[in-house]
């Protein structure tokens, strides 16, 4: 698929797709928001995630069923090896693509760059939009999320990044779940703008370079 400019004077083909637990929370609370004209995509090792998923198409990944273990090689590996489904769910017309995924652990950190890779090498316009973990978390956990940035970045045309560290300072005295919540509404937030940007401002220049500076724009707020 080549892109071109008229792809962005249409209603555009979108695709919310999450990587992981974390992804997955985010479709969830899209799908519960009521969102409309995207379609909402789930690809995970761990089968208990996509049955709770809310997503309108469901991609498992490795063969048991029991995720990755917290090893993104696992989930590299999982991905390479359904590229031909990856690459089958964005070969319908698809214009844009968010990648979103909780960094850290197996299953984002190693899936998600490979998925934005296959959807940029298609033509698609790939956005990833992803967490950091807390502090807590470890350091291990927090290196494996920045060599998971490095390879997204590799990938994507736009790559949001919001730390929960800021989440976890802004509200300390809250209940770490409530702090997910502000990280969930945060990131879906995200989303919704680009999709504004790209399906409804008349006056932006929609164009790959266009949705470049837009990226800029609210990634600096």
């Amino acid at each position: 698929m080549k892109y071109t400019h008229k792809s962005f004077l249409r209603q555009s083909n979108i695709k919310i797709i999450g990587i992981g637990c974390g992804g997955n929370n985010v479709i969830n609370n899209l799908y519960a928001s009521g969102i409309n004209d995207v379609s909402l995509l789930a690809c995970d090792s761990d089968a208990s995630v996509l049955e709770r998923s809310k997503a309108d198409v469901k991609l498992q990944l490795g063969n048991d069923g029991l995720g990755t273990g917290g090893n993104p090689n696992v989930g590299k590996k999982n991905a390479e090896e359904k590229v031909a489904d990856i690459r089958t769910l964005l070969g319908d017309g698809t214009d844009v693509a968010f990648v979103v995924s909780c960094l850290g652990g197996g299953c984002g950190t190693g899936v998600a760059p490979v998925v934005a890779r296959e959807a940029r090498q298609m033509g698609i316009t790939t956005i990833c939009v992803a967490t950091l973990p807390f502090v807590l978390e470890g350091t291990q956990r927090f290196g494996q999320s920045l060599e998971g940035v490095r390879e997204m970045a590799k990938n994507a045309d736009g790559v949001f990044l919001l730390n929960n560290q800021y989440i976890f300072r802004q509200h300390w005295d809250s209940p770490i779940n409530e702090a997910f919540a502000q990280t969930d509404g945060m990131l879906c937030n995200v989303i919704r703008s680009t999709i504004e940007f790209i399906t409804k401002q008349k006056k932006a220049n929609r164009d790959k370079i266009g949705l470049r500076r837009f990226l800029r724009k609210i990634i600096s707020i």
